[in-house]
């Protein structure tokens, strides 16, 4: 788990949409959605389900 990947579940969780976080965050869109899939991957839990951010 990397610091990058928990910044960009915060910014896709605060602003709702993966474009708006990589504008946010300065980065690709493809570069959030793969270090949220990355992260997602290492702790065995999604946190995106369908477009709809799910709730811990």
């Amino acid at each position: 788990m990397k610091i990058f990947q928990l910044r960009a579940i915060v910014a896709v969780a605060d602003r709702g949409n993966f474009s708006e976080a990589a504008l946010e965050l300065q980065l690709s869109q493809p570069t959030i959605s793969h270090a949220i899939t990355t992260l997602e991957e290492e702790l065995g839990v999604l946190y995106l389900l369908e477009g709809v951010m799910v709730r811990c």
